[in-house]
């Protein structure tokens, strides 16, 4: 009987079709959050307004003003209020409306990060170090990958000024940076990140690319190497005209070794053709040795040399900047030069706040952090 009568409910529940829109609009749910606790949460549905600071204080008897100094941490608000006015805006489904509040207080509590890659390890330990610390001061990230491409660069650039952004992070891929985006006009804070522009009045913090491509050419020099090539990216590029040039230098003092700088795109194709390259004149007679100045090549120029049966170290010298994790289990581990990147993540981050506050960030506008070696089996 239980049965039949179970089954004749779910018919009529059938026939009755789904609920109405005022049904929907009257659903709740049982919300977890993320400290273990559980509210009750008022579903929006079809044909149900969502909630405004006027419903809650309406709900609470409280004034709208009072609400909406609560929703943005006033300190006129009593805590016990606050705590009050949080809890019934969650189990009402409210959500605050950003962009009005941004027009109120001219900020977003955003920053844009403009890179040229998230697939690189270098870029994702970056943009960590970046949030951890943005996080602490509560600001958000809003995230554009221009790939190197001066078109997308200009474009991202303009959508965080649209966005509203309180300040820009920008690895710039053109000599003029954000100022092929800007032309002038009124624009949020920037700080330039790995990369310099030609704007020298522009805080920047980088790697020291100068430096360090000349600390791991003296350390393959000093293993005896008298060839050496340096696969680079393109030369507008400040991170590879300033590797490029640390090389050549570092080699001066060594009239015996010759330095080969092969500039060309951030690609493993372009990696894996200079590996070919090198392979192909290589001589039995000469220690010749290849400094990768960027991950972007690494897998293409080892796939090469791979290819054409190239043993290093025993054939050839293999060193690198930058220092992902893999190179510390390659076959054979990779000498590098690791960059501070967490330490530079919380330095920019640290002087894009400054600027947005309107003080003038300590220390030099343009600093550099200098790298350490990583002495390993590719190199004799």
């Amino acid at each position: 009987m239980t049965t039949m009568r179970r089954g004749a409910a779910r018919r009529r529940r059938a026939i009755r079709g789904p609920a109405t829109p005022s049904e929907i609009g009257h659903q709740r749910d049982t919300v977890i959050t993320a400290r273990g606790q559980t509210s009750e949460c008022q579903s929006i549905g079809a044909g149900m307004k969502p909630p405004t600071i006027y419903s809650i204080a309406r709900e609470l008897g409280l004034s709208p003003s009072t609400v909406s100094r609560a929703l943005n941490e006033s300190s006129l608000v009593k805590p016990d209020t606050r705590e009050r006015v949080l809890k019934e805006a969650s189990r009402l489904g409210y959500v605050q409306n950003f962009q009005a509040r941004a027009l109120r207080r001219s900020s977003t509590g955003m920053i844009g990060v403009l890179i040229p890659d998230l697939t690189s390890e270098v870029f994702n330990v970056l943009v960590s170090s970046i949030q951890l610390e943005l996080n602490e001061r509560d600001y958000g990230l809003i995230i554009g990958q221009s790939l190197n491409d001066p078109e997308l660069d200009r474009r991202y650039a303009l959508a965080f000024q649209s966005q509203m952004v309180d300040g820009i992070l920008h690895a710039p891929c053109t000599p003029r940076g954000v100022d092929d985006a800007f032309s002038g006009a009124v624009h949020p804070p920037v700080v330039e990140i790995i990369r310099q522009s030609e704007n020298d009045s522009r805080y920047s913090i980088c790697m020291d690319d100068e430096g360090d491509a000349a600390l791991a050419t003296k350390h393959l020099i000093g293993r005896g190497y008298t060839r050496i090539y340096v696969v680079l990216g393109p030369e507008e590029f400040s991170t590879a005209r300033l590797r490029g040039r640390g090389a050549v230098a570092a080699a001066q003092s060594s009239p015996e070794v010759s330095v080969v700088l092969c500039h060309g795109s951030y690609s493993e194709e372009w990696g894996y053709q200079q590996g070919a390259r090198i392979a192909g004149e290589l001589s039995s007679g000469e220690a010749t040795a290849v400094l990768v100045t960027s991950n972007s090549f690494m897998a293409g120029v080892m796939g090469a040399l791979s290819d054409r049966g190239v043993s290093i170290p025993d054939d050839l010298g293999l060193a690198a900047m930058e220092d992902p994790s893999w190179f510390r289990v390659a076959k054979p581990p990779v000498t590098s030069v690791s960059g501070q990147t967490r330490e530079l993540g919380r330095i920019a981050s640290a002087t894009i706040l400054e600027l947005i506050e309107g003080r003038e960030p300590q220390g030099p506008r343009r600093r550099v952090l200098h790298g350490m070696l990583r002495e390993r089996e590719s190199t004799r």
